[in-house]
């Protein structure tokens, strides 16, 4: 998968985390929500009242529109969970 980074941005410790099987890249410091939207993911959480898929919407944890299942333990807010390496991280449904 591409990144979608800064080329050129200074960067902490590289780590990977699986999401829904596939292998991304993330690095310390960044939340699950970042790591994801990096690597081209834009639909992961469970969505809102249609339940259609969620989105990054408010990336404060307000909105719930970025819940997943993180090694399961459902409904965690993609956006204020910092990423660890070797994460499991599930579409939560």
């Amino acid at each position: 998968m591409t990144s979608h980074r800064i080329a050129r941005s200074r960067r902490s410790d590289r780590l990977e985390i699986s999401f829904n099987g596939t292998k991304v890249e993330g690095y310390d410091g960044e939340t699950v929500a970042t790591c994801l939207l990096a690597a081209g993911f834009r639909s992961f959480g469970k969505g809102g009242v249609m339940q259609a898929a969620g989105r990054v919407y408010c990336a404060i944890g307000t909105c719930l529109q970025c819940v997943v299942t993180v090694d399961g333990e459902r409904g965690t807010r993609a956006c204020q969970t910092a990423v660890r390496p070797g994460m499991n991280v599930e579409t939560d449904s």
